[in-house]
């Protein structure tokens, strides 16, 4: 596990080095946090990103004229790296496909499972952004059933100290309150409410316990 963790974060590490702030037009974190429905809805680079890896900012990380602060790194001013990490990198495809990953989902009931999504989150010192209680199950919903499930692996300690995962114990058993849907010709979205029940996943299946 380990040398699996330290193999993600250094192909991460060249990533991030090879890539040019100032060559893409991304959206930054704010964007994506006080004005979710607006901005992830109609944002192409967002939209863009299943199948190539694209660069999401922090906030707090770039100044007036929307460049990176000259006090913060390249690698410090990222919120995460996606989502189509499993697609367009060797390593992540060849992690995201392997054995264990295939048994882990196989033993919690999913038969041929399809990868939709995959990111790099970061947690940083100082410019991170604050991650407020969700369901991902109102951005990956599927009907008539739910069919997502999620697999989170933490490649440093996550502890109470640094800002480790929450869950409340059985709400991945509870209903999809609500989800986001694109609602508009630009690519506008907004939230839905829900009264069934679902549950919190990433992995798609067409075949689930059978």
């Amino acid at each position: 596990m380990v040398l699996i963790s330290s193999e993600l974060a250094c192909a991460l590490e060249e990533l991030v080095d090879a890539w040019d702030p100032q060559a893409e037009c991304q959206p930054k974190s704010s964007e994506l946090t006080a004005q979710f429905c607006k901005a992830l809805g109609a944002s192409d680079y967002f939209l863009d990103s299943a199948d190539r890896i694209h660069f999401f900012i922090e906030k707090d990380a770039e100044d007036e004229d929307g460049k990176i602060k000259k006090s913060v790194s390249k690698a410090r001013s990222l919120n995460k790296v996606g989502h189509g990490l499993h697609v367009a990198d060797p390593l992540f495809r060849e992690y995201s496909q392997s054995s264990k990953v295939a048994e882990l989902v196989a033993e919690l009931g999913w038969r041929d499972p399809v990868l939709p999504q995959s990111m790099y989150i970061f947690k940083q010192p100082a410019t991170g952004s604050e991650v407020t209680s969700h369901q991902d199950s109102s951005f990956l919903y599927t009907t008539p059933r739910p069919t997502c499930m999620g697999l989170w692996l933490a490649l440093d300690d996550a502890t109470l100290e640094n800002g480790c995962l929450w869950a409340r114990p059985g709400s991945h058993k509870e209903a999809v309150r609500r989800i986001f849907a694109r609602v508009s010709e630009d690519g506008a979205g907004t939230f839905e409410g829900l009264f069934h029940l679902g549950v919190i996943l990433l992995a798609v299946s067409s075949s689930y316990g059978q």
